[in-house]
């Protein structure tokens, strides 16, 4: 499960592909990509497969579940929020602000995984 690239080469493929989403949204990608999609929103399946990668081939543990568990409560308890609190639920700014929210967390989880495995 998710050995057959080492997360050394899994980590150097993310960073090539946010480079050439990064750079390639000035020139090339111009045309095939929504203004309002930023090449960050692009990555989240990426950061999640080199979280899994980092994990499983580091630890051997699946920390993958767990965090889409969360990310799931995370977005019904935001959506409970916006519908009873605020009162201004809107769906295309639910999925924005949830879709925003998973990458930076899964981003973060990401960096302290890989700076413990250097670290161990």
């Amino acid at each position: 499960m998710f050995t057959f690239v080492t997360w050394p080469i899994a980590l150097l493929s993310l960073s090539a592909i946010w480079l050439i989403l990064l750079f390639g949204r000035r020139s090339f990608l111009r045309t095939f990509l929504n203004s309002k999609i930023k090449s960050f929103d692009l990555l989240l399946p990426i950061f999640l497969w080199v979280l899994q990668s980092v994990s499983f081939q580091v630890w051997r543990l699946d920390i993958l579940a767990p965090l889409l568990l969360v990310f799931v409560l995370w977005g019904i308890g935001m959506a409970l929020w916006q519908g009873f609190v605020s009162q201004r639920f809107t769906t295309k700014y639910f999925f924005r602000i949830w879709w925003r929210t998973m990458g930076l967390v899964a981003c973060l989880v990401t960096i302290i995984l890989i700076a413990l495995a250097v670290l161990s």
